[in-house]
């Protein structure tokens, strides 16, 4: 599962943008989002039924049943769209707004989901974590980021 953690930029809320062309534009181009801190890669996972060996099942959060969100998805292609407008030049710069939005591989016709914070909290052991999830219908201005890019090695 993927956390919410504080607004300041600190070792473990930091990710690097990868992309397969020279420039990431958008929606064109697939981003992945790579954790600095583990090395891995943002994204949803999925099952095998075992029962319809066809088909395949998305993991749910267990505190609220949306589309889980880990370091450890098999779907990891997310787009980036700016969600505000009014400073947009072409380009992606610091303080940006952004939406993030991922389809699943394993089902036909199925919407993009939106990835997406929210106030429910889950708690692991002695430890209490505000959830991200991925959600079809978008709630509001919980599904926007802003970024700060940082320039960094490789």
């Amino acid at each position: 599962m993927v956390f919410v953690g504080s607004t300041e930029p600190v070792p473990n809320s930091l990710w690097k943008i990868k992309f397969d062309k020279e420039l990431a534009t958008y929606p064109d181009t697939p981003i992945n989002l790579q954790h600095i801190k583990s090395e891995m890669f943002l994204g949803l996972s999925f099952n095998r039924n075992t029962h319809y060996p066809h088909n395949y099942y998305y993991l749910r959060s267990p505190c609220t049943k949306y589309t889980e969100v880990s370091c450890n998805g098999n779907d990891k292609d997310w787009i980036f769209r700016h969600s505000k407008f009014e400073n947009y030049d072409g380009s992606l710069k610091s303080n940006d707004t952004i939406n993030l939005s991922i389809k699943k591989t394993k089902v036909i016709n199925d919407k993009e989901e939106f990835l997406s914070s929210h106030d429910i909290h889950c708690s692991i052991g002695n430890y209490t974590f505000q959830e991200v999830v991925c959600l079809s219908d978008r709630l509001g201005r919980n599904e926007e980021w802003c970024i700060e890019l940082i320039h960094g090695g490789s």
